[in-house]
């Protein structure tokens, strides 16, 4: 309870206490001012008596109405203090709640403030990471495409390169052969003009001829003599075969390479027209 009413109920008590003293006092001076004989007066003087008596009750109804009303009063004040002190309690109480509510809804928004920028940091960090990912792909596409560029470039230098040493390395087998060409033919001259030396048979017929397979050692010397066709006649074929055997070794080319083409040949022998080749 507050001092105001405190105060007040004091008052109150104080009001109710005067009251009662008030009319006891007003009861004891009407009962001193009236003697004693008057109440021994005659029937005639009844009346009289009543009066006074009538007046102190209506005094007392009045008295007690005041009493009531200032009861009454007191009920409001108090009545009203109290609604007033349960407004002021509901007011605070919904001041409390509003001050509540508002730090809450204020911590709430914060909450999801710190939320948001987490999430836009994590999405900011999702497409730094994506785009990263992106740049990481492209320089490997990028690295690819420059490697598979450069191994094509390689790839077609190679084959050029190839192109170009087959081309050269043919130019040249081309001109080596046709050097040993000139060499073989060279040889083979030789050779034939050697066998051609020991040769010695009367013209009779172009048309007549012998042919034999020879076969020659590294050195030139004959291994054998394979008579291929014969002329018709057995003289002739024999002087052939004693020409070719006359003239080993034969002069053949000491490089290997070259005296393969010599190892196993034809030779034609015709009366008066010389040896050839076959």
């Amino acid at each position: 309870m507050s001092r105001r009413e405190v105060s007040d109920h004091k008052y109150g008590i104080s009001l109710f206490i005067a009251v009662i003293v008030h009319v006891g006092l007003l009861s004891f001076l009407f009962f001193e001012i009236m003697p004693v004989k008057q109440y021994r007066f005659k029937q005639a003087s009844t009346k009289l008596v009543a009066e006074p008596i009538k007046a102190v009750a209506v005094d007392e109804k009045v008295i007690d109405q005041q009493i009531a009303a200032i009861h009454k009063r007191e009920a409001d004040i108090k009545a009203a203090k109290l609604r007033k002190i349960e407004a002021e309690r509901r007011h605070a109480l919904a001041l409390k709640r509003q001050k509540i509510e508002k730090k809450r809804r204020i911590a709430e928004l914060k909450a999801r403030q710190v939320a948001l920028k987490k999430a836009r940091i994590a999405q900011a960090q999702a497409q730094a990471k994506a785009k990263a990912r992106q740049r990481a792909i492209e320089k490997q596409k990028h690295q690819l495409k420059l490697e598979n560029l450069a191994k094509q470039q390689k790839a077609l230098q190679d084959k050029l390169f190839k192109q170009q040493l087959a081309a050269e390395r043919q130019l040249l087998a081309k001109q080596h052969a046709e050097q040993m060409r000139g060499v073989i033919n060279k040889y083979r001259a030789i050779v034939l003009h050697a066998i051609e030396l020991n040769w010695h048979f009367p013209k009779q017929n172009d048309n007549i001829f012998c042919q034999y397979l020879v076969r020659l050692a590294p050195g030139g010397e004959v291994l054998s003599l394979d008579l291929v066709k014969s002329s018709g006649s057995s003289a002739l074929d024999r002087l052939a075969k004693v020409a070719i055997l006359k003239s080993s070794p034969l002069p053949v080319p000491k490089d290997p390479a070259l005296f393969d083409q010599f190892r196993q040949f034809r030779i034609k022998m015709a009366p008066g027209g010389g040896v050839k080749g076959a």
